[in-house]
């Protein structure tokens, strides 16, 4: 039985059918089950506010607004600024059952205008954890657009942008999209001759190894990458000394040694380092991003550890800074203080596993650790932290239930829930806050259906105080059981593991997906090294062969040849040009177009129907046309041919043949019947010469 496809839903204030195809384009390029769903025309406000529009009744996939405020200010003072208060009230007026992102678009005039309401938008809805914000324009520079605007088509269709500027903002809601489903790249492993710098050390020397600015631009998008919480860590087949000399001796190189969390420099296969990092880390194979230049290092990655996302950088470092702009596996969302600490973390997690393995035992171990654990009601600052563990947490989470910020603020203010966070230290550094509880009185239990902690905290006793904290709410309010909400979910063994190892260590019972505790035995829970049943979960080194959830083999290859071969907008368009279809059956029989302006037309038909041939009697209707693709025709031809006609003229010709017939005639008149834009410009002349006609007679009067 096939997946259903999600819905990406848009909704605009102008014209924007032409997104449809773009979002078609990506999905089939990524395998993945989406289908854009665009809105009526000029009816945000309507999608925002009616309960039945396909925006408020859209429950998997994803919302999508295109705003260009000029659509929506009447010509008032302060309108613009006006029209961003209103929309922010209706969008936040909108409880969303999925992402949504709002894309701001530029216009031409009035710039300092629409900024000003681009930055009153952006912050009244900056502590939204469910809304993003993006600038069209941004996409326009990343995207290499030539030619954004098209007042041909604005005065037409109301479409005010070209189709490269379309295709750039289509391609954008897609990489928003495609990041918000994919797991999170949280280890980037980085391989370093050929690939931080030109040249091999062993054989090179320090010296003789060229950083050029490529190499300069992927370390800094690296340090980026670090600063925002990703964990780097690097692999080389080379003497341990030479590298770290590069490191510490060439002051061309940005990226550092206290960038790196773990190294494994050694003639080991990179896979098998890689195992071992990866463990010693407590993370998943199918959370990193390993990057190479090796064809056959990049071959045995994907061999041996499939569930990793491998990308072959490119041979020219010159191509480096329009590789990490277009790798998508780089791209981050929603950074928090917390992900900015989070290299430190690792750091500290690698000195702890060194610890461990000097330890005599295991007790010993975590008597030396000093653990101190702090379980709190969260402050409203800490409920973003709280929604991303619900988030991001798959290992140790017993409901898998994901929460927005909106949902925890009302929440905090309801006497009958019971909201922890839980906060961890110990002598080798600082966890910060990695678990979450919410709990609910129901009957005479105490029901938890939020029971999480970060993989980087199991084994050491958390999860038993956090059972035992719940014990001591349920005592305090009079409440005779505990109980946790377990739903199974494809990664959340160690969480079923812990709750099913105290139902038999108590003889409790695991009943209709939860684990019932009486209260007092709940309160009294203590960790015990030796018969923890999590600790296994903690040191387990990953099978390099069997993922819980692997990446489907070739996914990284996708990325890498985006990154490669799709980094401008006409790039994307000519890819998309190459997905045509076969002329249909038609009543009409083929007939070759002839004359030249029927060979352009035609030309022009094909590139946006996407059909192939297209003959010169066919009808534009049959071969599937729409009316907005007129509109781009109608541009197009104009451009091309340089005749200026009626957009009516579109729909009173509907072959290749009556069209290139009525254009001929207009050229070989030398003039334009039909052409509103000469009718304008001819009566702009006559009322300035009426004008000058009268300054001269006043003139001649005084």
């Amino acid at each position: 039985m096939s997946e259903m496809p999600r819905h990406i839903v848009v909704s605009a204030t102008f014209t924007a059918d032409q997104i449809n195809d773009v979002i078609g384009f990506w999905a089939l390029r990524l395998n993945a089950s989406v289908e854009a769903v665009i809105a009526p025309y000029g009816q945000v406000y309507q999608q925002l506010l009616d309960p039945y529009s396909d925006l408020r009744c859209n429950r998997v996939g994803a919302n999508v607004l295109l705003v260009r405020w000029k659509d929506l200010a009447v010509a008032l003072p302060q309108a613009y600024a006006r029209a961003a208060r209103e929309l922010t009230d209706a969008v936040l007026s909108m409880d969303s059952q999925v992402p949504m992102l709002i894309v701001l678009c530029p216009e031409d005039s009035r710039e300092a205008d629409a900024a000003e309401a681009n930055e009153i938008f952006k912050n009244a809805v900056s502590g939204s954890s469910t809304i993003s914000v993006i600038d069209a324009a941004v996409s326009f520079s990343s995207y290499n657009v030539s030619q954004a605007y098209d007042h041909l088509t604005e005065r037409t269709g109301h479409i005010p942008y070209t189709q490269e500027a379309m295709t750039s903002i289509g391609t954008s809601i897609f990489r928003w999209w495609d990041y918000a489903q994919r797991k999170p790249v949280k280890v980037l492993a980085l391989d370093c001759d050929n690939t931080l710098w030109a040249g091999v050390v062993g054989e090179d020397g320090e010296e003789g190894l060229r950083i050029a600015d490529g190499h300069r631009c992927l370390q800094k998008k690296l340090i980026n990458q670090t600063d925002k919480g990703r964990v780097l860590t690097v692999f080389s087949k080379n003497r341990e000394e030479d590298v770290l000399a590069v490191f510490r001796n060439r002051p061309e190189m940005l990226l550092g040694e206290e960038h790196i969390v773990s190294r494994r420099i050694n003639w080991l296969p990179k896979p098998v380092n890689l195992i071992e990092v990866t463990a010693e880390l407590n993370l998943g194979l199918d959370s990193v991003l390993f990057l190479d230049d090796s064809m056959v290092e990049c071959a045995e990655m994907r061999a041996r550890c499939p569930e990793v996302m491998t990308v072959q950088i490119p041979a020219d470092d010159a191509q480096f800074r329009s590789f990490t702009d277009h790798l998508w596996l780089f791209d981050q969302q929603g950074v928090t203080a917390e992900d900015k600490s989070r290299a430190q973390m690792y750091k500290d997690q690698t000195a702890r596993e060194a610890s461990r393995r000097d330890a005599v035992s295991l007790s010993e171990f975590f008597k030396t650790l000093e653990l101190e654990v702090a379980i709190d009601q969260p402050d409203t600052d800490q409920l973003e932290r709280f929604s991303q563990l619900t988030q991001r947490t798959n290992q140790f989470n017993a409901s898998m239930e994901r929460v927005a910020i909106e949902e925890l603020q009302q929440d905090l203010g309801d006497d009958g829930t019971t909201l922890r966070i839980i906060s961890a230290k110990d002598r080798f550094g600082d966890y910060g806050i990695v678990g979450a509880m919410r709990a609910q009185s129901r009957n005479d239990k105490l029901v938890a259906d939020i029971f999480l902690l970060s993989c980087r905290a199991l084994g050491r006793g958390i999860e038993h105080k956090m059972i035992a904290e719940l014990g001591k709410v349920a005592v305090d309010a009079g409440l005779r059981k505990v109980a946790v909400v377990y739903d199974e979910g494809p990664r959340n063994q160690p969480a079923k593991q812990f709750l099913v190892g105290l139902s038999a260590s108590e003889n409790n019972l695991l009943e209709e997906g939860r684990l019932v505790l009486l209260a007092e035995t709940a309160m009294g829970t203590v960790f015990t090294p030796a018969a923890s049943s999590s600790e296994e979960v903690v040191f387990k080194k990953p099978n390099p062969l069997i993922g819980d959830e692997p990446w489907k083999l070739g996914s990284g290859l996708t990325y890498q040849s985006i990154a490669l071969e799709l980094t401008t907008a006409k790039a994307i368009i000519d890819a998309m040009r190459g997905r045509v279809q076969e002329r249909p059956e038609l009543a009409t029989g083929y007939v070759a177009p002839s004359s030249i302006h029927e060979k352009a037309l035609a030309n022009i038909w094909e590139e946006v129907l996407r059909v192939t041939p297209i003959g010169s009697r066919d009808s534009f209707f049959d071969l599937g046309g729409k009316s907005i693709q007129l509109v781009q025709i109608h541009s197009l031809v104009q451009k091309r041919l340089s005749i200026e006609f009626d957009f009516t003229a579109m729909f009173e010709h509907g072959t290749i043949a009556s069209l290139a017939k009525s254009l001929g005639s207009l050229q070989q008149q030398g003039h334009s019947a039909f052409s509103a834009v000469n009718r304008a410009q001819k009566m702009r002349q006559a009322r300035d010469r009426r004008a000058a006609a009268h300054r001269q007679q006043r003139e001649a009067a005084s």
